[in-house]
């Protein structure tokens, strides 16, 4: 392989992984908005049955324990979908012996030793100094007794991996319990038919009790919600094993140029290339790192401007802050724990936000490069009757200059 062809995998391995990792933690954020959501539906519903007898409670109080165990085996599901699972569905055995192999492995075993003896014995021939024609009849001799001793080659098509290989494969069966495990996947999926069941019949007879009180709806949502919260989880253990194995290719590409590396001269041409490369990646790394730390404090400072422009809050704010890896805004309020943007804000609070990061990125702009227009489609709407005025007298003349 040469070096070109190392270099470009390597930063398409790289893409790969990064391109991954921004899905990962997309879908994150989805699975953790969504368990949110989930965790509010169940409050309501709660409130909701209190409020309709003792009846009323006991209903919802079986269709939670229902829920919890539906939720129970979608967990369990789960796990031997990201195990054994596949390999059950694609016919794997629970006893290997069925496909040969302690037959293969051996025959493996035996043509290894086959090998290392004819090594040995090429090795003494080689010490020993005797004459070619002794040298020809001794490595005859030891051929026709290999051929003696070894045992015929398995021609199953486990006979196509190599020793290493079934071995990882024989430990990686133990690992999954395969000897249980088509009997543990049956009872789990024929119990987790059973839960739906009853979870179906318990959230029929509270929808019956309580319509027309928007429990119906609001049981329905958290169904789709649960159903999709199973996705996203499969989902993100898949990008979890991609990110996995995009970050050991780049660590066995790296390897391999490393090797090259180290078997040409120190002052060779592709040395000192590499060498430019390391340096290359190093000083991006560091003027990345410099470039988003120097824009990020005049954002910050610019947002604290423009949200003291528009919010009769801003007189609360302690720290705006700024995170250079992906420009995540934090920020801390008076009489509020953590980030204050985490809360449910009002509709208005949620404008000024947006509108404040218009005018952050406006005045960097300003700073950086050159003014930037700034066009706001129904600049007032979500704002109540005194913020509507406010924003207009004080905070919309300084944000542009057109």
């Amino acid at each position: 392989e040469s070096i070109n062809q190392l270099l470009e995998l390597r930063k398409s391995t790289l893409d790969n992984r990064d391109t991954s990792n921004s899905e990962l933690l997309e879908l994150s954020d989805k699975m953790e908005n969504d368990s949110n959501r989930i965790v509010t539906i169940q409050e309501e519903i709660e409130n909701l049955t209190r409020d309709g007898g003792s009846e009323n409670v006991q209903l919802r109080m079986d269709y939670a324990i229902k829920q919890s165990e539906l939720t129970s085996s979608r967990r369990e599901l789960h796990e031997h979908l990201m195990t054994a699972l596949p390999f059950v569905v694609a016919g794997v055995p629970t006893d290997l012996s069925e496909w040969e192999l302690d037959s293969v492995v051996t025959s493996k075993k035996s043509a290894r030793k086959e090998q290392e003896n004819m090594d040995f014995l090429l090795s003494a021939i080689d010490q020993s100094n005797v004459g070619v024609r002794t040298s020809k009849k001794l490595i005859e001799a030891g051929n026709k007794i290999s051929a003696k001793i070894a045992q015929d080659t398995n021609e199953g098509f486990l006979s196509l991996l190599s020793l290493e290989a079934l071995e990882s494969m024989t430990r990686r069966h133990s690992e999954l319990g395969f000897a249980e495990a088509p009997q543990q996947i049956s009872y789990c999926i024929q119990e987790a038919i059973e839960r739906l069941e009853k979870f179906e019949s318990s959230e029929r007879a509270l929808a019956n009790a309580t319509a027309g009180s928007g429990i119906t709806e609001k049981a329905s949502e958290l169904k789709e919600l649960a159903k999709g919260l199973g996705v996203l989880q499969a989902e993100i253990a898949r990008l979890r094993g991609e990110i996995a194995q995009h970050e050991q290719s780049r660590i066995d590409i790296e390897r391999r140029i490393d090797e090259i590396r180290q078997r040409e001269d120190s002052d060779s041409l592709l040395n000192r290339r590499l060498s430019r490369v390391d340096e290359l990646e190093n000083l991006t790394e560091l003027i990345t790192t410099s470039v988003r730390a120097a824009f990020a404090g005049p954002l910050e400072s610019a947002f604290a401007e423009g949200f003291e422009l528009l919010s009769r809050k801003s007189g609360r704010i302690e720290e705006v802050r700024i995170d250079t890896e992906d420009y995540s805004t934090h920020l801390s309020m008076r009489g509020f724990s953590g980030n204050w943007l985490d809360r449910d804000l009002s509709a208005t609070e949620r404008q000024h936000v947006g509108l404040a990061l218009v005018y952050a990125l406006r005045r960097a702009s300003t700073d950086w490069s050159m003014p930037l227009p700034v066009v706001i489609d129904t600049p007032t709407s979500r704002m109540d009757s005194e913020h509507k005025s406010w924003s207009v007298t004080r905070f919309y003349p300084q944000l542009s200059n057109q």
